[in-house]
């Protein structure tokens, strides 16, 4: 695959499984591509002080953050300062403003085993900012949270996303319309789709109209397309993944006892016509 990423937001959308952690991993450096290169400012990463101003200047959300849960949260967040090397006068500057930016101030003195999922996941946020990153990678940020914690964090990240690169994975269609822009769909390891979330979502418009249409001359009525922004971006994105599939069993035909490709529907659900 070939990807750019510049300022701004950047989702990349998949099933659970077409590869979306291991490419996090890999931009953060935590993994090394079998092949390939990552190149950040025009420079290839091959030496190991090009990594290290590399993981200097990168902030990263895993999936599950092992975070240290007797440890109280500004320490925590002192901890990650001297992970980073952040400069030790500034620290204190840096702790104050990552809890502020993370609306979690009047929560430092308390441990992060007693925070809420919502909170904790703030507080990884806030440990992967503290040393100014100009590159956050969250991989899979809002699993497990409640609508409002979810909310939450999205208008947190929204914000953090005006001055810096936020490459963010996912498998909820929920973070997508949280980020209007752009999206890239990963499937089965590869780059199918990357365009805009307007794109992805007027492609699935079409989708459910022609359904609509056909369902309306085979049936001679029907309810018709319903204008819903939720189900045409659900829409597009299965129609991406079956065209993907389609792709990758032209290319590779499957062989007996092998998966089938196309397991979008146990996940997102069937598009509605």
């Amino acid at each position: 695959m070939t990807l750019d990423l510049e300022p701004g937001t950047t989702v990349l959308l998949g099933r659970n499984g077409a590869g979306k952690s291991t490419l996090c991993r890999m931009l953060t450096g935590i993994e090394r591509p079998d092949d390939g290169k990552l190149v950040r400012n025009g420079r290839e990463l091959t030496r190991a002080e090009d990594w290290r101003a590399h993981h200097a200047d990168t902030g990263w959300l895993p999936q599950h953050l092992a975070a240290p849960l007797s440890m109280r949260v500004e320490h925590y967040l002192r901890y990650a300062s001297w992970l980073k090397r952040v400069t030790p006068t500034d620290v204190e500057m840096r702790v104050d403003e990552s809890l502020r930016r993370t609306d979690l101030a009047d929560q430092r003195a308390r441990r992060l085993g007693q925070l809420s999922g919502g909170m904790l996941r703030r507080a990884g946020i806030a440990q992967a900012v503290v040393h100014e990153p100009r590159l956050l990678v969250l991989d899979e940020p809002t699993v497990g949270l409640d609508p409002e914690q979810r909310a939450r964090f999205h208008d947190i990240v929204r914000t953090l996303a005006a001055d810096r690169i936020v490459f963010i994975s996912t498998h909820l269609l929920e973070d997508v319309e949280a980020f209007p822009g752009r999206v890239v769909v990963l499937n089965n390891g590869t780059v199918c789709y990357d365009a805009t979330t307007e794109e992805l979502a007027d492609r699935g418009r079409r989708v459910r109209r022609e359904g609509a249409d056909a369902s309306r001359s085979e049936q001679g009525a029907g309810s018709g397309y319903d204008g819903s922004p939720h189900l045409d971006l659900r829409a597009g994105f299965l129609d991406v993944l079956a065209a993907s599939d389609r792709r990758l069993n032209a290319t590779h035909p499957r062989q007996e006892g092998d998966r089938p490709g196309e397991d979008s529907s146990r996940t997102f659900g069937q598009p509605d016509a």
